[in-house]
């Protein structure tokens, strides 16, 4: 019985309803992962972590920043990384959060653009501390900036959380 439950979770976390790999502009948010203890005390929330899904031609990665820098994945090796992740935070869920309208052309290029821009750029969470942009970058402030240029989206900057992700996204 454990086995199927763990199967369950592991399908139920690596595609998408249909069974395909997540969208273009897909928000990924993590919950119950790394540095539970510390992001409940500064945002009051159990989500700890954000990615988001861009595609160059027809293979996804995940963008995301942690530590040591802003870096991508293929989305086989993020699902990987996600596998590892729930061996370490047994309560670890994934959320998948897929643009209800798809972005144009034109948006997805300016994300792209933002978001490539941005790699190997040191990972920090003095930003969110400070609330304001510095040289590092931590991973709420990347993926709402990558969405803030697309144009439908106002980012909070340094002070996004996986919270406010997680609340904001839905609606794009």
């Amino acid at each position: 019985m454990r086995f199927l439950c763990f199967l369950f979770v592991f399908f139920a976390i690596i595609t998408t309803a249909n069974g395909a790999n997540p969208p273009d502009g897909t928000v990924v948010i993590w919950e119950n992962g790394n540095y539970l203890g510390i992001v409940q005390r500064q945002t009051g929330s159990n989500k700890t972590h954000a990615g988001i899904v861009l595609y160059e031609g027809n293979q996804p990665y995940v963008y995301e920043a942690s530590r040591p820098d802003v870096h991508r994945y293929p989305i086989q090796t993020y699902y990987d990384r996600i596998t590892a992740a729930q061996k370490q935070f047994p309560k670890l869920r994934i959320h998948w959060i897929e643009p209800r309208v798809p972005y144009s052309p034109a948006q997805f290029q300016a994300m792209k653009t933002y978001a490539n821009a941005q790699l190997g750029r040191p990972f920090g969470v003095q930003s969110y501390m400070l609330g304001k942009a510095l040289k590092t970058m931590h991973c709420c402030e990347y993926v709402g900036n990558i969405l803030a240029s697309s144009g439908r989206y106002s980012s909070l900057g340094p002070r996004e959380t996986p919270k406010t992700l997680y609340e904001r996204t839905p609606q794009l």
